[in-house]
């Protein structure tokens, strides 16, 4: 988890699409549907990733 990127204050994680993190991912849209949270997905390059 990283600190919030300042604009709306909310903390978020970056996780490469890759198939060794399918349980990861998964598990990150169950737990946010299960708890209710609202969940954004924005899709980075590696060389857009490595700013944050």
């Amino acid at each position: 988890m990283k600190q919030s990127n300042g604009v709306d204050g909310v903390p978020f994680a970056l996780i490469e699409i890759v198939p060794q993190n399918d349980l990861a991912i998964h598990c990150i849209f169950e737990r946010a549907r299960d708890e209710g949270y609202p969940l954004h997905v924005q899709m980075l390059t590696k060389q857009q990733a490595q700013v944050y």
